[in-house]
């Protein structure tokens, strides 16, 4: 039996399970053509299980390349909410070449692994800029410090760099109090932070991005949008590093 025509029947086996009735397929064979077929296909795919996996990979495969086509759609088409953002939420060079635009949580670990790799682009790169956008998803208390962040991002927004770094860069559990405290440490009036912390404006930036997030297909955080990919995961320095050449060079993360 060709390989072609034998991954061809093993899809098909491995789909068929999924779906409802095979009252219309039973239909076109008798009770012996259908258990002569049957037993076909199990001892090809016990002799070859293999080809099971290559099935599997060949739909992941197509899978993700129809997510990615899909993301690039949305990331055109949402770019004007993508790269919006406050004087105090951009780090880096504000008129720089390439952005990058990290959602974040200041309480997921990864985000906090992923802080070395953005502190050390932008110190070495002077054309770079990221965009920092609040998605609290892991807490009660992630949603109180991305409110204390949004307030600082307003009342003291050159003040706001350098209360990020610190606030994510601490350890243990972020909340409003540890917030509060970092941007006392930074000079901030917290009383300032107070009066419009839990305003109907945070809240609507709050819900804003939350529902970019959701229409990008951000399923956790950290998640980078460069050029016309969407990253998910902290995925380092280096590889990031490289995304970033690769749209200098060719205005995509691949060339």
């Amino acid at each position: 039996m060709p390989r072609a025509l034998a991954a061809a029947i093993a899809a098909l086996a491995v789909v068929s399970t999924a779906l409802p009735s095979p009252t219309l397929a039973a239909e076109r064979f008798d009770n012996g053509d259908k258990q002569e077929i049957e037993k076909i296909v199990r001892d090809y795919l016990v002799a070859n299980p293999e080809v099971l996996v290559e099935a599997f990979q060949a739909l992941d495969a197509k899978q993700k390349a129809q997510q990615a086509t899909q993301q690039k759609a949305a990331i055109a088409e949402l770019k004007d909410r993508i790269y919006k953002a406050p004087e105090g939420a951009t780090l880096g060079n504000a008129d720089g070449d390439v952005t990058v635009v990290e959602f974040f949580d200041y309480n997921c670990a990864y985000c906090k692994r992923g802080l070395e790799a953005m502190n050390s682009l932008i110190e070495g790169d002077s054309k770079l800029r990221f965009i920092l956008k609040d998605l609290p998803i892991l807490s009660e208390q992630s949603v109180a410090a991305a409110r204390v962040s949004l307030a600082v991002q307003k009342v003291a927004p050159d003040k706001f760099a350098a209360f990020h770094r610190e606030l994510l860069g601490s350890r243990g559990l972020v909340d409003e109090r540890r917030a509060l405290d970092v941007a006392k440490e930074q000079g901030i009036d917290e009383a300032a932070i107070r009066a419009i912390k839990d305003s109907d404006e945070i809240s609507q930036t709050l819900s804003q991005e939350a529902d970019l997030a959701q229409q990008l297909g951000v399923n956790g955080t950290p998640a980078y949008v460069i050029a016309d990919e969407l990253v998910p995961g902290a995925i380092g320095y280096h590889s990031l590093a490289e995304k970033i050449a690769n749209v200098r060079r060719c205005n995509s993360t691949t060339c």
